[in-house]
């Protein structure tokens, strides 16, 4: 809550992970978690009691936080793999679900990083997860993240390794009065505005009650039947049942469905379980064949067979920015002004020496150029202000061009935070520039 005092805070409880007492270093391994989610620049200061920790902790949740530090701060904590590696030995005497979700995210996250050393632990904690683990969360977290890797290493690292919003506030800090009465409305859009609904939904036609219309009375045969379409399958033994009792039925001439051949198809598809009474089988589907690179992590086929190739998704409009885009610092500032600021994102940086001219160059390559940039006085941050123009991709909202504006702080070995803000821009438009964005980066975060 006081921002100012989280140096100081990080410091208290690096002491207490260091301390030779089970319950008190879990506790202070929670709660260093949830401070460097909120202050991700304060780790480096932590960083060293990592493996300390890990020696003493056994509570479950004490595991989980010093395994969500392992993943998200890997390239911060030098031997991180090598501390991973004793856990995803005794991955199957682990007795706690939790902890082997953890393991196997932070497994994943890390080999991302530093894939030469993890290659081998992630290939080996997602053979024990998949065929010694009757978990069934385990496993089928395991199936995905092993799918995935088989699908694209790419596609794998974006949904895995998504960028963070950063964190304003904890949900422990509203007011509990209040927290109650969002979570009574749990499946609406109060927990998004983070309101109740008489806050922001104001309803004019308060008196109206809508009521269940009662059916028709059964006639004598079909109470003998158990009634309505239990026996015959409603409309579809070529009579239509009106939805309003104000609506009259079609004649039977005017139905254009024509009635089953079949009563082993009664709701108008093929047999759910596969096992069609009186059409023939299909004949087997030819299996494609896999890839030479479909075994990433030199595990053969863990499914037990030849992996089918899934069929190509629809053609999305390619997205590409403009190379050569011009604009002027008056122009930026007067639409950075008027525009609104998208949700911040923020991902983990390097620890890699970074200049101001060679951030610049990265991104001019993918059509984003810079308009200021330096360095942050009394710290090793950099800013940078961002422009681009979409050549080509979803068509914007309205006629004319669409800009995007960023505003991107870049603080080696910590993070780097953008802030993007979009004129006349299609909401996939704005998602596709992030990640643009992100990949121009690619050599720093």
């Amino acid at each position: 809550r006081v921002p100012s005092t989280a140096e100081l805070i990080v410091s208290s409880l690096t002491t207490l992970l260091e301390l030779d007492i089970d319950y008190v270093s879990t506790e202070a391994a929670i709660c260093m978690k949830d401070l460097v989610r909120k202050y991700p620049d304060q780790f480096q200061r932590a960083s060293g009691a990592v493996e300390r920790c890990m020696r003493i902790v056994a509570e479950p949740e004490g595991k989980c936080a010093i395994l969500w530090i392992l993943g998200e701060y890997g390239l911060l904590i030098e031997d991180a793999p090598y501390l991973l590696e004793p856990m995803i030995d005794g991955f199957c005497e682990e007795p706690s679900g939790a902890v082997r979700l953890e393991m196997l995210t932070a497994a994943v996250k890390l080999f991302f990083c530093r894939p030469p050393e993890m290659q081998d632990m992630l290939g080996r904690a997602l053979e024990k997860a998949i065929e010694s683990t009757a978990h069934p969360d385990v496993r089928d977290r395991a199936l995905m993240y092993y799918r995935l890797l088989e699908h694209s290493p790419e596609e794998a690292r974006r949904v895995i390794c998504a960028p963070k919003e950063v964190v304003e506030e904890f949900q422990e800090e509203m007011d509990q009065e209040q927290l109650d009465r969002i979570f009574e409305e749990f499946n609406t859009l109060s927990i998004v505005y983070k309101q109740p609904a008489s806050r922001y939904a104001v309803s004019k036609a308060a008196t109206f009650i809508m009521q269940k219309m009662a059916p028709p009375p059964l006639t004598g045969q079909e109470e003998e039947f158990g009634g309505g379409d239990l026996g015959y399958g409603g409309a579809s033994n070529g009579l239509a049942v009106s939805s309003s009792p104000m609506e009259p039925a079609p004649l039977l001439d005017e139905v254009s469905a024509p009635p089953p051949t079949s009563s082993s198809d009664l709701l108008g598809g093929a047999d759910l379980l596969g096992e069609g009474f009186d059409s023939p089988a299909p004949g087997p589907a030819p299996v494609a064949q896999s890839s030479p690179a479909s075994d990433l992590l030199g595990m053969d086929d863990l499914l037990g067979g030849e992996p089918a190739m899934p069929s190509a998704p629809a053609a999305a409009q390619p997205f590409s920015l403009a190379h050569g885009a011009a604009m002027d610092g008056a122009g930026f500032e007067a639409r950075w002004s008027q525009l609104p600021t998208q949700p911040q994102q923020q991902r983990q940086a390097r620890p890699v020496a970074v200049t101001i001219g060679a951030v610049e160059e990265a991104c001019r390559q993918k059509g984003i150029y810079v308009i200021a940039s330096g360095a942050i006085p009394q710290s090793q941050a950099l800013k940078f202000f961002f422009y681009a123009r979409q050549a080509s991709g979803p068509p914007p909202p309205m006629p004319g061009e669409t800009w995007f504006l960023v505003e991107l702080v870049l603080a080696p070995g910590s993070s780097a935070t953008s802030t993007v803000k979009a004129d006349n821009a299609h909401p996939d438009a704005v998602a596709r520039f992030q990640s643009a964005l992100w990949e121009s980066l690619y050599a720093y975060v």
